[in-house]
């Protein structure tokens, strides 16, 4: 569950960018649990949030060009899109999240969320953890947007995603096949 770290009405709304590695290192169980843990996060969505999702490998393809309402319709949609790929190519988070921090809107009043599934192991072009930590620390400091990566399976760099999380005020989980 996600939640932020101090209390906040239930009435606020979030904006939430789910961002899901599907690169050939996620083949397997580790891709089944993660699209149905972020099928599990969309259900959960409430009506007043706005959400949408991004699926990378080597690139990476949003759901939408923008966010949309969590309405039943788009919810069942991005299920649908979610469990519409495979697994395949290489792991470049760097785009990814780059991506995913371009999604937002310039609203004040909604709370701003990545959810990060990964392996967070970094293949394709930027593979320096320490530059990509850096350009993510820039581009996601202003809007103050919150990232938090969950790590699955045995391989996973839990020090670059742990760093992602602290640098962005989020909190790092990890799931076992």
């Amino acid at each position: 569950m996600l939640a932020p770290s101090y209390s906040s009405p239930a009435e606020t709304p979030k904006e939430v960018v789910f961002v899901l590695d599907n690169s050939g290192s996620m083949a397997g169980d580790k891709i089944k649990q993660a699209k149905d843990s972020l099928s599990f996060c969309l259900k959960s969505l409430r009506k007043n949030d706005r959400f949408n999702v991004l699926i990378f490998n080597n690139s990476v393809t949003a759901y939408k060009d923008a966010m949309v309402s969590a309405d039943d319709e788009n919810i069942k949609a991005a299920i649908r899109y979610v469990n519409s790929f495979n697994t395949s190519g290489g792991t470049n988070i760097k785009m990814a999240l780059s991506e995913a921090v371009r999604m937002f809107s310039n609203s004040k009043s909604a709370l701003k969320l990545v959810v990060f599934v990964t392996d967070g192991i970094p293949t394709v072009e930027e593979t320096d953890v320490k530059k990509i930590l850096a350009g993510i620390k820039t581009t996601a400091q202003e809007p103050g947007i919150r990232v938090f990566p969950f790590g699955v399976g045995y391989d996973v760099d839990a020090y670059f995603l742990d760093r992602i999380a602290e640098n962005h005020k989020g909190i790092s989980e990890y799931v076992l096949p």
